[in-house]
């Protein structure tokens, strides 16, 4: 029976593994794959579906929104400012447009070796192109930046609002104790009106008035 429990014991342990391994989430699959067993397959590949599979492989390669690529110009702009050349960018961006035209011909038409061609490109731009880190990174690095500005613009313009109202208070004082009570309404007015929060400006607004 000792034995029997000894042999047992480590039951529990491998349970706990088994199970661990079950509820560990699977890491989703680049959607690049699909791109490539599009172009294993022997039949030819509607344009739409190509397209549509290529768009979403290169915007999860280069950091992008799908619609950025789909713009004007997208693809070859996105993919020079990931470090690809502009012949493989621009072969890349002149094939969307293809596949875009022939999309629109109809569900079923067909650009010819499009889906080849697509996965040859997608290779190249992923050969070519910055790591996916350094691309994440310098995406967050862009919105902090666009925050930073927009922060430091708000603060200046507060600023500058302040100082008006400063300016037009001071005026204000300076046209009450000379008795032109009408500039004085006038510049304390405009001090509140810059500043809502600010009490002495309208106090001394309707004293003026």
């Amino acid at each position: 029976e000792f034995w029997l429990l000894l042999g047992l014991a480590p039951i529990p342990a491998a349970v706990r593994r088994l199970t661990g391994r079950r509820k560990a989430r699977a890491r989703p699959l680049p959607i690049s794959r699909d791109l490539r067993a599009m172009a294993r397959q022997r039949r030819p590949v509607p344009a739409a579906e190509v397209r549509r599979t290529l768009v979403r492989a290169l915007a999860e390669r280069l950091n992008v929104g799908a619609a950025t690529l789909t713009a004007n110009g997208g693809l070859a702009r996105a993919a020079r400012r990931a470090g690809v050349s502009h012949s493989v960018a621009n072969e890349a961006d002149a094939l969307l447009g293809e596949l875009d035209l022939a999309a629109f011909g109809g569900a079923q038409a067909t650009v010819k070796d499009g889906a080849e061609r697509a996965w040859r490109l997608y290779r190249e731009i992923d050969g070519e192109a910055r790591t996916r880190e350094s691309l994440r990174a310098a995406a967050t690095w862009s919105a902090f930046a666009i925050l930073f500005i927009g922060l430091a613009h708000t603060g200046f313009a507060l600023d500058t609002v302040e100082r008006d109202a400063e300016r037009h208070f001071e005026a204000g004082v300076a046209a009450y104790r000379a008795g032109r009570y009408e500039d004085a309404a006038r510049d304390f007015g405009a001090s509140a009106a810059a500043v809502p929060r600010a009490p002495d400006a309208w106090m001394n607004h309707g004293t003026a008035s």
